[in-house]
């Protein structure tokens, strides 16, 4: 995964109480440019200041982020990890077809291909804390639930409520996680779709 490798250099101090996917989705909400507070980051991630101030400074050792007197901004470095990643959060909920009170969605660019049924995806949420994933693709403007449930011939509110939410090009993968709370539909989702990059 991509920041593992940063999380395990970090040293000193209690351990991480944040995740590779805590990185991603912080990297994601800073990605419009805005200024954000440790406090706002930490209620939208569901983690402490503590460890808000950890993942900020961990960040900024790693020329992703920087702190100003007015909050956190994103820096030209982390874009471009966000870029290469081509991971994006996304708001859908899609009711029943996910288990858990709390949804996430990302949209995996172009990873199509390495979706074999979708139950790597689950186990990985799974794994992550969240009550587990479920995979969609976009094969030849067909919207599949994986394995191969034609969402568009088989559930068109639903097809429809995904296609108007969640922009998808052919190869996309939209995965969606849930959790008893936001923070672990949050990690289901980000651990899935890491595995896929």
């Amino acid at each position: 995964m991509f920041v593992v490798l940063i999380l395990d250099n970090f040293k000193g101090g209690p351990p991480c109480k944040f995740s590779d996917s805590d990185v991603l989705f912080l990297l994601d909400y800073l990605r419009d440019g805005k200024r954000v507070s440790r406090i706002d980051i930490s209620r939208y991630l569901g983690i402490g200041e503590g460890s808000v101030r950890k993942l900020i400074e961990l960040l900024k050792e790693n020329n992703m982020v920087e702190t100003h007197q007015t909050g956190n901004t994103i820096k030209p470095y982390g874009i471009k990890l966000l870029e290469t990643l081509d991971i994006k959060s996304v708001s859908v909920n899609v009711g029943g077809y996910v288990v858990g009170r709390y949804q996430q969605g990302v949209i995996v660019k172009d990873m199509a291909e390495k979706v074999f049924n979708g139950i790597a995806q689950r186990n990985a949420g799974i794994r992550a804390g969240g009550e587990g994933c479920t995979t969609w693709i976009m094969d030849q403007n067909n919207l599949l639930m994986m394995p191969a449930w034609n969402v568009d011939k088989n559930d068109s509110l639903l097809s429809m409520k995904i296609r108007k939410s969640v922009e998808m090009e052919d190869g996309d993968v939209l995965i969606i996680g849930g959790g008893d709370t936001k923070r672990f539909a949050r990690l289901a989702a980000g651990s899935a779709a890491l595995e896929l990059v």
